[in-house]
């Protein structure tokens, strides 16, 4: 036996001596609102049954919650307890059980006919554990004090239980159809609080917490006989946590009043709580957790109603508390960031089981981050990558079972005070840690392959960027890099609708040309398109159908071929408001697990996050950044979700030595102002590149300071002529078009790339812009068709190769 070990049960029974000699003394002693009677006395409940009663069958959530202690017991204990009815156990009144609520056994009946007034006890009685309450509620209270109190310091399946616990005369907050007229329904301020007329999604535009209060309104009015549609005012007003308070107030989510800010701290990240003081509260650090928390606590409110005199009423004990982790697949268990000025502010999850754990405050700062750094380094943590840019740091770590994964990010926001810019949505550029962590059975951690940073390769080609044709009516984005070794990398790949359903097979047709243009052999099995990687920014229809119908029809054939899928996509919860979207397709692991069959040798997704560096033949690729960092801006738009890369092209000459400094690529998809706000206060002019895709097709999009500090020679356009020239000379979109403007008369700016010209969808060009052995740099005069090879001109329309008119 450990050293430590023995002490801990030296100081066990020191703490049993000193238990027994106090109650010698006095008859019991307070523990919040229980009274705890007599001595401790160990039990091993190795044989024991959990029995409930059958009324639970009844209700909502009583089974649950039985079923539920039986597995906290267990996860404590070891002790794998049956947990089943009163009216279905094999056991028998001599059996050892552990009673809960009002059995049919004579033991239940006595300790429950101890209880004065409302309330709950524990009592051991011969070879049962009773669990009884005055109610629903009382009986759950009593089963989470077990949990609690007593759990923690089992010793095997041995619990240390009093000779009794309990709880009575307890005080209620009672709701009736006349005490909720005084009631207000408080959430935090500066969210979207009410439903937007012709708002179809689930949402209908609010955040999550005041649509979480809506339904909870609803379905307490329901409950209690209150015809809300008659009054709006007269019960559940929902307000924000700026108003005095007045009356007792049912505070959701994480509202600035005292009691609702003790009882969050009385959480872990990956929790929800309901608790009941002379306030009620329901939160969590995340709205995943919270929405989860709201639909268990609309069983529970339903399991309390009663009637008395007709009227029905809901009895919530003062004193009474639930917590629950939500997801079991979060990952919990590791050392987090601490110390003075550190505190956990909020959680988010991530999807593909990623949870984020976000801290604030004057503690945070490079030195605290490698100090944390270094814990996780001495704990055998082993570090996959690591970087850092403006002053701030990036490090992804395995843990030491080789389990799950750790991301650790410090935001520095070292260009903050230069924008200045004003609060929009909740969002905040304080110094922060992100902590994301993640189960290596969910996601998939760079391999060598990507992290060599001089792979060994042979020089094939040159290398290209193509944009690719938008036929049609069609809006999307397609643009393909040539690796010099032959390989493709693939950023989104367009869409597909009505008037361009062939879409995937001309991005097919690019892929195959390219292709035969550098092994002078047609497109087959024995020679297929090899794609290093597929990056895609964000999983909206224009940006990623066309790539996936094209795996589906040619993927089977064996003709393609794909190393990697790199991008990061949101949960449900990240973007609430606008949930029920197509921009969660890619996130669904079902989608994922389906394209990767389509192709022989499937592909390895990799959810990268920002900070990430990654290698592809001459290709370096820079994560910029996700929706993760946006955090705890609550994001109003399903645009703030691209993964924003930058991508630098190191050109090697025919000796295979590099020329030149590389050529740097902005990346953006569809990204808004959240992301545009966040890139200008992280990175400021760090962000300087040789070439930049216009935001989201030229309309809504970054910002003008973005582009500013991006100050590139060259902007490519996803879109065709006609919207180009909307957008940016009509004045129709005058706020558009300032952006857009603003971008083209940079004194940087001279090469314009739409991908269309569209003139009645003739004289369309798939633009190739190849690099130059010799000096590095792209080749401009060398632009040609990526379709046919041959060579293109300024036209004006399709390409400008002269800025000067914009200025």
């Amino acid at each position: 036996m450990k050293k430590t070990r023995v002490l801990a049960l030296f100081l066990f029974f020191l703490m049993l001596l000193g238990t027994a000699a106090l109650f010698s003394s006095c008859g019991g002693t307070e523990d919040g609102v229980v009274t705890l009677e007599g001595d401790l006395q160990s039990i091993d409940i190795k044989n024991y049954a959990v029995v409930y009663a059958k009324s639970f069958y009844n209700t909502g959530t009583m089974v649950d919650h039985a079923n539920s202690f039986a597995d906290r017991v267990h996860a404590a204990t070891g002790a794998a307890l049956p947990c089943v009815g009163e009216n279905k156990t094999t056991t028998t009144a001599s059996d050892p059980e552990i009673l809960i609520g009002l059995t049919g056994r004579a033991e239940s009946t006595a300790v429950l006919s101890e209880i004065k007034g409302d309330g709950f006890a524990i009592k051991p009685v011969g070879n049962k554990i009773v669990i009884a309450g005055t109610s629903y509620m009382h009986v759950l209270m009593g089963m989470e004090y077990f949990c609690e109190k007593y759990l923690p310091d089992a010793s095997g399946t041995s619990v240390p239980v009093y000779e009794r616990a309990v709880a009575e005369e307890l005080e209620s907050v009672v709701l009736d159809a006349t005490s909720a007229k005084g009631v207000s329904m408080i959430h935090e301020a500066g969210l979207a609080a009410d439903r937007i007329a012709g708002n179809t999604t689930n949402s209908g535009g609010r955040d999550l917490p005041c649509k979480l209060i809506d339904d909870l309104s609803e379905d307490l009015c329901s409950r209690l006989s209150i015809n809300s549609k008659k009054d709006k005012n007269a019960s559940f007003v929902k307000k924000d946590d700026t108003v005095t308070r007045a009356g007792t107030e049912f505070l959701v989510g994480r509202v600035n009043r005292d009691f609702a800010k003790e009882c969050l701290q009385k959480l872990s990240g990956t929790e929800y709580g309901f608790f009941v003081g002379e306030d009620i509260v329901l939160t969590s650090y995340n709205d995943d957790a919270l929405e989860k928390g709201g639909e268990a606590l609309s069983k529970l409110l339903a399991d309390a109603v009663t009637e008395e005199n007709g009227q029905k009423k809901i009895c919530l004990p003062k004193g009474f508390s639930l917590k629950r982790s939500v997801n079991p697949e979060w990952i919990t268990d590791f050392t987090r960031p601490s110390g003075e000025g550190i505190v956990l502010t909020n959680t988010q999850d991530c999807a593909n089981n990623s949870v984020q754990y976000y801290y604030t405050g004057d503690g945070i700062g490079a030195e605290s981050y490698r100090a944390y750094c270094d814990v996780l380094k001495g704990e055998g943590y082993t570090v996959v990558t690591q970087s850092e840019a403006e002053q701030s740091l990036y490090t992804t770590f395995v843990d030491p079972t080789n389990t799950f994964t750790l991301y650790v990010a410090y935001n520095a926001y070292a260009h903050k005070d230069q924008y200045n810019y004003p609060s929009k949505n909740g969002e905040r550029y304080d110094k922060c840690f992100r902590v994301i962590s993640a189960p290596l059975s969910s996601v998939n951690l760079p391999d060598a392959g990507l992290l060599t940073q001089n792979p060994a390769y042979v020089r094939k080609t040159a290398s290209a960027i193509t944009a690719m044709e938008i036929k049609g009516e069609a809006v999307g984005m397609g643009y393909i890099l040539t690796l010099e070794d032959g390989r493709f990398i693939v950023f989104d790949g367009g869409g597909v609708n009505s008037t361009a359903p062939n879409e995937f097979t001309d991005l097919w047709n690019l892929l195959c040309a390219a292709n035969e243009r550098i092994t002078g052999k047609e497109t087959s099995a024995a020679n297929p398109v090899h794609l290093a990687a597929w990056v895609n920014t964000h999983s909206h229809g224009d940006h990623y159908y066309a790539f996936l119908k094209m795996i589906q029809k040619y993927g089977p054939t064996g003709a393609l071929k794909m190393d990697y899928l790199l991008g990061n996509f949101p949960s449900e919860t990240a973007i609430y408001r606008q949930a029920n979207s197509d921009i969660l397709t890619m996130g669904n692991e079902k989608t994922m697990s389906t394209y990767q069959k389509h192709l022989p040798d499937g592909f390895k997704f990799v959810k990268v996050h920002a900070g990430q560096h990654f290698y592809l033949a001459n290709v370096e690729l820079e994560v910029i950044t996700t929706y993760e960092d946006l955090n705890p801006a609550r994001i109003t738009t399903q645009n703030d979700t691209n993964t924003v890369m930058r991508i630098t092209v190191h050109t090697t000459n025919e000796a295979g030595q590099r020329v030149g400094e590389g050529v740097k690529t902005m990346w953006l998809g569809d990204a808004n102002a959240l992301q545009s706000r966040y890139m200008c206060t992280m990175f400021g002019d760090y962000l300087k590149s040789d070439t930049v895709q216009l935001a989201h097709h030229g309309n809504v999009g970054c910002e003008k300071d973005l582009y500013s500090c991006v100050s590139a020679k060259v902007l490519w356009f996803p879109m065709d002529y006609w919207r180009f020239e909307l957008f940016t000379f009509t004045g129709k979109h005058p706020t558009i078009q300032a952006v857009n403007r603003h971008a083209l008369s940079l004194p940087s700016m001279q090469y314009v790339y739409v991908s269309a010209n569209n003139d009645e969808f003739s004289n369309n060009y798939n633009i190739c812009l190849p690099f130059d052995a010799e000096t590095g740099e792209p080749d401009y005069d060398g632009i040609y068709e990526g379709l046919t090879g041959e060579p293109l001109s300024y036209d004006g329309k399709s390409a400008f190769n002269n800025t000067d008119p914009f200025k």
